[in-house]
């Protein structure tokens, strides 16, 4: 019995270390991303770019892995909700600009409109 705990222990210290990591690795990415010399001509500035897809993706997957486990209780499960929805938003955003973009080019700039009412709320929502 104490070793399914020690295991089921391990598990959840497991689950942590990978929320923290990938989102230490998509900090990482997408600050070289925008603070770097990249000039897109090697193959390493792309590898840069997919990794500031892939490791926000993965962070994002980890944290709903570990707000579903049901060991989680309390502070700790909002806390982890939270960061969740924190790295859920740039991927909110950029749907929600390319939804706006596709509108507009198809049918001008008055169809962008509710497009622009969702990225209010969604801000507005952020402030609470």
């Amino acid at each position: 019995m104490g070793a399914s705990t020690s295991e089921t222990e391990e598990t959840l210290n497991q689950k942590w270390f990978n929320l923290l990591t990938f989102s230490g690795f998509s900090v990482l990415e997408i600050w070289v991303l925008f603070y770097g010399n990249l000039t897109f001509e090697r193959w390493k500035d792309w590898l840069i770019v997919g990794g500031a897809f892939f490791f926000p993706i993965m962070a994002l997957i980890s944290a709903g892995n570990l707000a579903h486990d049901s060991r989680l209780v309390g502070p700790l499960k909002t806390l982890v909700s939270g960061f969740m929805w924190l790295l859920a938003l740039p991927f909110a955003l950029i749907a929600l600009g390319i939804v706006g973009w596709a509108m507009f080019s198809i049918f001008g700039w008055f169809a962008t409109i509710p497009t622009w009412a969702a990225v209010i709320i969604l801000l507005l929502l952020l402030k609470k």
